[in-house]
C-alpha cells in the first residue's frame, strides 16, 4: 500500500525545466569602508587619554581592578619562618558596551585609569605574626568628570600567624608519647634500637 501511494505522488509532480541565467551585469558601486576593529590593552598603572575613533559605533570595554598584595609570613620564637601569609584578593571585573557616538558628543577622548597592584606585606625580621599586604588599586574609564566603568582592586592578604599545632588523636592513651615530627621520631627510633 505504501508503494502505491508513493508512486501516485511521484506521478503527480510536474517536472521543472532546467534553470538558465542571463549574462552577468556590470559590477555595482563600491560600498563604504568598514570600520576597523581596534583593540587597546592598557596595563601600566596610571591614567591615559584614549581618543574615541570617529568610525566607532560602540566601545566594548573590560575594566579590571588590580590584585591585592600577599601577606608576609610569620616568624616563631626560634627565629624560623612559621607560616606563610595569605594571598591577595583578585580585583573586580566589569565589562560594558558604550555608545561611541553619544560619548563623542561630550568629548573626543576617554580617560583610562589602570590601578596598581597591591604591595606584599613587609617580611618579618623579628618574631611575631606577618604583615598584611595592601589593597590593589581601582581601575576606571571616565568621560570628563563622569566615571563610566569602574572595577575595585582586591584586598591585601593577611599576614601569617603563629598558631600552636593542636591535633586530636583518637585511640591514644593518657601518657603515651606522640611524635609530631616524623623525621625526628624516625631518628629517635633508630637510635633507640642500637
Amino acid at each position: 500500500m505504501t508503494r502505491h501511494r508513493l508512486g501516485s505522488l511521484a506521478r503527480g509532480v510536474a517536472r521543472q525545466p532546467p534553470t538558465t541565467f542571463g549574462p552577468q551585469g556590470p559590477p555595482g558601486p563600491t560600498g563604504p569602508a568598514g570600520s576597523a576593529i581596534g583593540v587597546a590593552v592598557l596595563t601600566t598603572p596610571g591614567t591615559t587619554s584614549v581618543t574615541i575613533p570617529l568610525t566607532a559605533l560602540a566601545l566594548r570595554v573590560t575594566c579590571g581592578g588590580a590584585c591585592g598584595g600577599g601577606g608576609s609570613g610569620a616568624r616563631d620564637g626560634g627565629g624560623r619562618d612559621r607560616s606563610g601569609g595569605g594571598g591577595g584578593g583578585g580585583g573586580a571585573l566589569s565589562v560594558q558596551t558604550l555608545d561611541a557616538a553619544a560619548m563623542r558628543a561630550v568629548a573626543a577622548a576617554i580617560s583610562v585609569t589602570v590601578g596598581a597592584g597591591g604591595a606584599g606585606g613587609t617580611p618579618k625580621s623579628v618574631d611575631g605574626p606577618g604583615n598584611a599586604g595592601s589593597a590593589g588599586g581601582t581601575s576606571s574609564i571616565s568621560l570628563g568628570s563622569v566615571v563610566l566603568v569602574s572595577a575595585t582592586g582586591g584586598v591585601g592578604g593577611v599576614g601569617g600567624v603563629n598558631v600552636p599545632l593542636l591535633e586530636v588523636l583518637a585511640g591514644v592513651a593518657v601518657g603515651e608519647k606522640v611524635a609530631l615530627d616524623p623525621v625526628k621520631a624516625g631518628i629517635a627510633l633508630k637510635q633507640g634500637s642500637r
